[in-house]
């Protein structure tokens, strides 16, 4: 629990519910509300100042967001579950909400800032330092086609054969760089086992062992139907 947190025991929320029931809120203070609420909205667009911003900064120096402990995290989300918000509610949240125009609306990032993103996250979430890693398991053949050389190869063939499937004829569409001697029997062949390995490989990148097809002419290979069975038996 955080420190300084503190709960109220279920006998004194009882004590503190009955003790408002039948409460209601006088002319006067409705009156107090509204003005606040005026107040508050005559502010919109309004910034403060230099010397403000700096005494806030200075006020706010060494102070460390404490989060919240697991127990505390444990609670929260348990006493989220199975709440559901009516359709009533939903409509006036529905109501409410129309006509207003977000603060982020329409804007965006300079290159600037967008750069400073950049350069924070360079880094940040790769490899082990990323969420969804799981021990460096992508497969090798997965990683040899996200790379450069594999595009680029890829693209010498496109262009080589004008774009147009040497099966068909068809032109443009969506279109496969097809191997004629297959992607992973050159791999066995040279017992390849890094992506290094396979960058160095002049076999792999030969764009003679390459030639363009559509998708349905592709998919009549016999190297498709072995690839599709491979991934139904790994599924």
């Amino acid at each position: 629990m955080i420190k300084g947190m503190y709960h109220h025991s279920e006998e004194t929320k009882d004590k503190i519910s009955k003790a408002l029931k039948g409460r209601h809120v006088s002319e006067e203070t409705k009156i107090k509300m509204s003005e606040v609420a005026i107040g508050n909205k005559n502010r919109l667009g309004h910034y403060h100042s230099k010397e403000t911003k700096e005494r806030m900064s200075a006020v706010k120096k060494g102070k460390k967001r404490i989060p919240f402990s697991i127990e505390h995290r444990r609670k929260l989300s348990e006493s989220a579950k199975g709440k559901i918000i009516s359709k009533e509610t939903r409509e006036k949240i529905s109501k409410a909400n129309k006509g207003h125009v977000g603060y982020y609306k329409n804007k965006h990032h300079s290159k600037k800032t967008k750069l400073k993103i950049s350069n924070s996250l360079k880094g940040k979430y790769t490899g082990e330092k990323c969420p969804n890693w799981k021990g460096g398991i992508t497969p090798l053949t997965h990683l040899i086609r996200c790379s450069f050389k594999y595009r680029q190869w890829r693209d010498d063939i496109y262009t080589r054969d004008n774009f147009i499937c040497q099966e068909c004829g068809q032109w443009g569409g969506k279109l496969h760089a097809h191997h004629i001697k297959r992607f992973s029997s050159i791999i066995q062949y040279y017992e390849i086992t890094t992506l290094e390995e396979a960058l160095e490989c002049d076999e792999l990148w030969n764009i003679n062992n390459g030639i363009t097809l559509c998708e349905d002419c592709h998919k009549k290979t016999n190297n498709y139907k072995n690839k599709r069975i491979k991934l139904i038996c790994l599924s």
